[in-house]
């Protein structure tokens, strides 16, 4: 009998599954980015000094809570929600620095998860995780994860409210708008300029307009709720705009400047740009709803763009005002480590590698003691290790009765030559000064040994400083016991030498008188 030779038939290939799509994986996409920054910004948490600008902060957050809100009436009403928040860290955990920066270091961390979120949600899973991971890791990031102010929250609340305004326009449900409206609130309580977000998103919805149409009515409604909420605070906020006086004109100096801020340092520029381009430009991104170029490309530029216009009546930018619109340049930086490897896996490696290599001094540097505009910690120490009972302090600047809140510790005991009346009794950062000359020479001459602090960038008057020092020299001679040259100023102990008594004049021999005849 003949056997025939029966071929199967080819059975289909089972499919190979994503890896991406398991529960683990997925969690894994905002949590490895977490994790990151979580670690990243813990490491050497309090290496750097604290600065003048995280002085205001303790100074402010740690008084009663009826003194804040006076304290807001004239001043730094702009930070108030922050502030408020830091009442409750300092009251639970005090002002060493860990502790001041341990809040912004874990909303950054949150913010990392966000953004990752909205990648995978825009993109996919491994633009997600890269996307979160690039914020993580980003310079200016880390930097103000590590400092006691208020950017970090908002960049955080802004990766919330675009998470809300994503998923309102998805969905037209509500109740996604009525937490953008809550969320839009708190975002302009933590910094105003941080509410240009909102235009950023108008932008979108005009990008995406046919799409989202529909939804445009709630959009508004729910804008005009947060600022009809925000017009009291918005008022008296406005009615502080002396505090940005000092930011000086644009030019092209300042421009680059706030680029080589946004990228992390100068040679960070080129590269950052380009791959963020080619993340804005990879229309694979652009397949359902919102795509990720239409939530990050005004996200990143309208706020800017804004307040450099703003800027030809009244400058208003300041870099570290748009730390909000970093999470759009690392979502489109994710975008464009992802088309990169999906041409070829070494392209992104080529890409990325590079990048780490350049950030690395510079994530050292902002851990170090004087990496920031003032190294406080060093005027502290040198007045600490130095003090005596008895010891007085002469600020020649008004401005470093502010600065002392820092480290307050190191000038206890030490009499304020200067003082009229403290910061705390005058609801301000540094209270109000003697000018009576007479009176300066007066408490100078009540001891022999006195600190006497200069700091570079003055805000007192030439006059008032020259003041100072005449009582100074008035009451001496001294003799200098120590000095210390700082980042940001100079602080010399001066010891009153005695007085050298003139000698006493010799009085005059007469010559003998010959007796009468």
């Amino acid at each position: 009998m003949k056997t025939e030779n029966v071929i199967a038939a080819p059975q289909p290939a089972a499919p190979v599954a994503d890896p991406w799509t398991t529960r683990r994986a997925r969690l894994a996409v905002p949590l490895v980015p977490v994790a990151a920054a979580l670690a990243l910004g813990l490491t050497g948490i309090s290496g750097a000094s604290f600065w003048i600008d995280e002085a205001a902060t303790i100074s402010i957050a740690q008084r009663p809570l009826g003194d804040m809100f006076r304290v807001f009436q004239e001043m730094d009403a702009v930070h108030g929600l922050y502030y408020l928040i830091m009442h409750v860290v300092i009251g639970l955990f005090g002002i060493g620095e860990t502790a001041m920066r341990l809040p912004t270091v874990l909303v950054t961390a949150a913010a990392a998860g966000g953004v990752a979120v909205l990648g995978r949600r825009h993109a996919n899973p491994r633009t997600g995780l890269l996307a979160g991971l690039f914020y993580a890791g980003g310079v200016t990031v880390m930097q103000y994860a590590q400092e006691a102010r208020s950017y970090a929250f908002a960049a955080a609340t802004a990766v919330l409210a675009s998470y809300l305004f994503v998923r309102g326009t998805e969905t037209r449900a509500v109740r996604w708008f009525a937490g953008y409206s809550v969320t839009i609130m708190l975002l302009g309580l933590l910094h105003l300029y941080a509410l240009l977000l909102v235009p950023a998103h108008g932008i979108t919805l005009y990008w995406r307009r046919q799409a989202l149409r529909p939804v445009l009515g709630r959009w508004l409604l729910a804008v005009a709720v947060a600022v009809a909420a925000l017009i009291p605070y918005l008022l008296v906020v406005t009615g502080q705009r002396v505090q940005v006086d000092w930011i000086p004109p644009e030019d092209a100096s300042r421009l680059y400047s706030l680029v080589d801020f946004m990228a992390g340092n100068d040679r960070l520029v080129l590269p950052i740009g380009a791959i963020a381009g080619a993340g804005a430009l990879a229309t694979v991104l652009a397949r359902r709803g919102l795509d990720l170029p239409a939530l990050a490309v005004p996200w990143a530029l309208a706020p800017v763009t804004i307040l450099l216009l703003a800027g030809f009546v009244e400058p208003l930018l300041e870099a570290r005002y748009v730390v909000f619109s970093l999470p759009a340049v690392a979502l489109l930086a994710g975008a464009g480590l992802d088309w990169l490897g999906r041409q070829k896996a070494p392209l992104m490696a080529a890409a990325l590698v590079p990048i780490v290599m350049i950030s690395l001094p510079s994530q050292v540097r902002i851990r170090e003691q004087d990496s920031k505009l003032d190294d406080l910690r060093a005027a502290a120490q040198f007045v600490r290790e130095r003090a005596r009972p008895g010891d007085a302090v002469l600020y020649l600047d008004s401005a470093l009765r502010w600065d002392t809140a820092a480290y307050p510790d190191a000038y206890t005991g030490l009499r304020d030559i200067t003082l009229a009346a403290s910061p705390q009794r005058t609801y301000t950062l540094t209270g109000t000064d003697v000018h009576v000359p007479a009176l300066l020479r007066a408490r100078l001459l009540q001891g022999n040994r006195v600190f006497v602090m200069k700091r570079h960038l003055a805000e007192s008057s030439p006059e008032e400083i020259a003041m100072r020092r005449a009582a100074v020299d008035a009451t001496g001679p001294y003799r200098e016991v120590a000095v210390l040259e700082y980042k940001g100023g100079r602080v010399r102990l001066l010891e009153r030498l005695p007085r050298q008594r003139p000698p006493a004049a010799r009085r005059p021999v007469r010559p003998p008188v010959a007796p009468a005849p």
